[in-house]
């Protein structure tokens, strides 16, 4: 900014900054929280002033819920606190019933395994509710599976040069790899089957538009594809998953991919319709080979580099809390607890009413807490030095 604006004796070349944001969210993956650069000279010198927000729109419809909350951010939570919490624990006496948990509920995970357990699991329930193991039934075209296309393994001794998979090696990949097992170097994950359903939320991975809000972590919704020109339905395949029969079609078949945005477009009453493409995608792919010749739990896994085309999407009804984070969520499952630092507080402040909540496993009271002591001292050191004192005005002021 100072060699910008031609202006090197001043802070930012002389324009006036505003950072926001939460010092009790999650810490960045691979990197420091800023409250622990209390010696920084940005922080000690350059920031002037500093403001609390303490409304939060959030809790609007349930303020006790947003209370209680606030006490688990900054004190970390009493023991009652945490028995009303629990009393979201699905099954548990008085608590909510399976069935009541609804469609659109968003599930919150630890880990990107769980991330894709919970999605595949969702998507076998809905296998179960709407198609058939009768091979003579065609199964219904609100469901469709997108195969990853042109797969390629990396030629060992090469530094980006790759050869056709083997039919085998790809079956091996669409049948036993999942999203989680396919990352590339942005540490992003993708799936070499994507199970898509009418209305099945998605996430996106790919920075598309990013001032039209088609980036990285937005959220849409699957509407249909767009095949390519001389392509049409007769030609998709069936596959089995759980013994259920469910259309499928390579991605070199399809143009586009047809979504909702729910992320950027106004409301959610108003439709977003956009089109994407599919890309190639260079990874690296955990996968079992099977020397007996069966696809065990006990499988030898190997890694290897891999490229092929898929579209840039994940599915999105669960999701970890790292992506959930600045969000609000009407309905929230909760499956598994992570008792490090804010994590408790960020996932289940994304649920704006406790009616909404919903838990797998009760919360253990020893092992909650509130702010960390980093946090404290840096909030108290801000609040003392950087806060803006009253000014009380008399009417001779005015």
């Amino acid at each position: 900014m100072k060699e910008i604006l031609d202006n090197p004796m001043e802070p930012f070349g002389g324009v006036p900054i505003v950072f926001s944001g939460d010092f009790t969210q999650l810490s960045p993956f691979g990197g420091v929280p800023l409250y622990k650069f209390d010696s920084s000279f940005v922080w000690k010198e350059f920031i002037n002033l500093f403001m609390e927000l303490k409304n939060n729109h959030r809790f609007d419809r349930d303020p006790q819920w947003g209370k209680l909350l606030g006490r688990f951010r900054n004190l970390g939570p009493s023991t009652e606190d945490v028995a009303v919490i629990n009393t979201r624990v699905v099954g548990a006496r008085n608590g909510p019933l399976e069935k009541r948990i609804p469609p659109d509920a968003v599930y919150a995970t630890k880990t990107n395994v769980d991330r894709m357990a919970i999605n595949d699991a969702i998507f076998a329930k809905h296998l179960k509710e709407t198609h058939s193991k009768d091979r003579n039934v065609k199964p219904p075209m609100h469901t469709l599976c997108i195969k990853a296309g042109t797969l390629r393994f990396h030629m060992r001794g090469t530094r980006n040069e790759y050869r056709p998979m083997q039919a085998e090696a790809q079956d091996i990949i669409y049948a036993a790899v999942g999203e989680a097992h396919v990352r590339d170097k942005s540490n992003k994950y993708h799936d070499p089957l994507l199970k898509l359903y009418y209305g099945r939320p998605l996430c996106i991975n790919h920075n598309e538009d990013v001032t039209g809000c088609i980036a990285n972590g937005a959220m849409c919704e699957f509407r249909g594809v767009r095949l390519k020109a001389g392509v049409s339905k007769t030609e998709f395949e069936t596959i089995v998953i759980d013994g259920y029969y469910v259309n499928c079609v390579s991605v070199t078949q399809v143009d586009s991919l047809l979504v909702n945005m729910l992320d950027g477009n106004g409301g959610l009453d108003q439709e977003a319709f956009i089109e994407l493409k599919p890309k190639v995608i260079y990874a690296s792919a955990k996968f079992p080979v099977p020397y007996t010749g069966l696809i065990a739990r006990n499988c030898m896994t190997t890694q290897r580099r891999i490229s092929f085309e898929q579209f840039p999407v994940s599915c999105g009804n669960a999701r970890t809390v790292h992506k959930l984070q600045g969000r609000s969520i009407k309905h929230l499952v909760v499956s598994t607890w992570d008792y490090t630092d804010n994590w408790i507080y960020v996932c289940l402040s994304r649920c704006t009413t406790m009616n909404g909540l919903f838990l797998r496993i009760p919360l253990d009271p020893s092992k909650t807490r509130g702010m960390s002591e980093e946090v404290k001292s840096f909030m108290k050191s801000m609040q003392d030095i950087k806060q803006p004192k009253h000014v009380y005005l008399h009417g001779d002021d005015l």
